[in-house]
């Protein structure tokens, strides 16, 4: 099959890497008029009306772009057959099929589901407040991807995607920012913070925590007040659902009736779009010294379960799984059950005792569980410098004890089960300040944002 790629960046090296394989890639297109006329992988840059002249009817075109969404809306008037939208995912790359056919609108809502690790657009389909919608429930990673968005008047995003002209847009994020993220990111570069920045400047609306949240947001996307209502987040609604030790133990097969849980939910190091944040660790905690002998042998003793979840773009999690074999105690939660069982993270958590994490945002949300929390945090002025934090000094957002060694880890698991109400006033504090709402009716609010802007 021969290839026309639809972008002359970055993201189309990355196709052409993965395409060129098993392909033949002809051409590149690109916008820039300044690169038409040029090469690259010693192919031609055209433009998209010299592809159209000579190029469509006997190649098979490609976006590989930041702004595929963009791209899609400027061609599609123009195309008669199918192309394809590259996108690179975990478990490899993926040719998503656009239909020029499918630009009638037919269809109220779309949900994006991008991963089950906290999923607030996977929530409002969980909680059941969408019934009254014709609404539907897409995967990020699925190949009706591109046309659910043109089918739908309003598309609810929790990553940060384009939306389209004539169709409505809200963005529902994925947590509370601690790290810093576009316009506040310090290992961006400007050219890079731009291109963050602008899917945000086309959304119709961002639901939002509360005042805290919307300063942080804005610092990081420069986005007007009138963008936010503040509703909480749906996916905080699944922490006050019931059954959550019987769906741990069905994802898992494991009997936690009478044990205590701890959860590991630490962020990413190495993602698979190239950034490199922190110092990524040779074994589990990045402790200078780490037996996970004892540590299994502690688990037993206290009969603890320690599950893991690493975060949905790391790359390295395959690295610790190893592990797993060595112990029933060491239970791994990873995307692929999650999906399977149509499980989301969230409804799993009211069943743990005990969190332990280092920047992730879950912490926050974990806070309206009010149980105790421990931060491992050994590569911190590593992650300072490659990546940095919307509030410093950190530790004084961090409602739990700070560990830098497997014996004091150890000892403040011990101390948390013994003295749970350990740093509740902290903890209660940190949640008034970032939880505006603090109940289960999040889902609804945002409905009816929604129900606002459909009619």
């Amino acid at each position: 099959m021969e290839i026309v790629i639809f972008g002359a960046s970055n993201k189309g090296l990355m196709a052409w890497q993965h395409l060129s394989q098993h392909h033949d890639v002809v051409a590149f297109v690109d916008n820039d008029a300044s690169k038409q006329g040029t090469q690259l992988q010693q192919r031609k840059i055209i433009g998209f009306d010299h592809y159209q002249r000579h190029y469509a009817r006997n190649t098979t075109l490609v976006i590989a772009s930041n702004f595929s969404l963009q791209i899609v809306q400027q061609i599609l008037p123009y195309m008669s057959q199918v192309f394809y939208v590259f996108e690179l995912f975990s478990s490899g790359y993926q040719l998503i099929p656009v239909d020029p056919a499918c630009d009638e609108v037919d269809t109220d809502v779309n949900l994006v589901v991008e991963n089950y690790s906290g999923s607030n657009t996977f929530a409002l389909h969980r909680m059941g407040c969408m019934q009254d919608f014709d609404y539907q429930v897409t995967d990020a990673k699925s190949n009706n991807f591109f046309n659910h968005m043109l089918r739908s008047r309003v598309t609810v995003h929790t990553h940060a995607r384009d939306g389209l002209a004539q169709r409505k847009t809200v963005q529902l994020w994925h947590g509370f920012p601690l790290k810093t993220l576009g316009l506040m990111n310090v290992s961006m570069t400007s050219e890079a913070k731009k291109r963050h920045v602008q899917p945000w400047k086309a959304y119709d609306a961002v639901t939002s925590y509360g005042q805290l949240y919307n300063t942080f947001i804005n610092a990081c996307y420069g986005l007007d007040s009138s963008y936010y209502t503040v509703t909480g987040m749906p996916r905080n609604d699944l922490l006050f659902e019931p059954n959550a030790k019987e769906k741990l133990q069905t994802i898992t097969g494991v009997d936690i009736q009478s044990a205590k849980c701890i959860v590991y939910l630490p962020t990413f190091r190495q993602s698979k779009y190239g950034y490199h944040n922190g110092e990524v660790p040779s074994q589990l905690f990045g402790f200078a010294a780490f037996d996970i002998e004892a540590f299994i042998a502690f688990l037993e003793q206290n009969d603890f379960y320690f599950f893991m979840k690493f975060h949905p773009w790391d790359v390295n999690a395959g690295l610790l799984q190893e592990m797993i074999g060595w112990s029933d105690r060491l239970v791994m939660l990873d995307e692929e059950k999650l999906s399977e069982h149509k499980i989301d993270l969230y409804e799993l958590l009211p069943a743990t005792d005990l969190l332990i994490t280092d920047y992730s945002s879950v912490y926050f949300d974990y806070l309206l569980l009010d149980k105790p929390m421990i931060f491992v945090r050994t590569d911190q002025k590593r992650y300072e410098h490659n990546r940095g934090f919307l509030v410093e000094p950190n530790d004084d957002w961090s409602p739990g004890v700070s560990v830098s060694s497997q014996e004091q880890l150890q000892h403040t698991c011990l101390h948390s089960f013994e003295r749970p109400g350990f740093h509740s006033k902290s903890r209660s504090k940190l949640a008034e300040s970032t939880h505006f709402y603090q109940d289960n009716q999040s889902s609804l609010r945002v409905r009816e944002l929604i129900e606002r802007m459909i009619s």
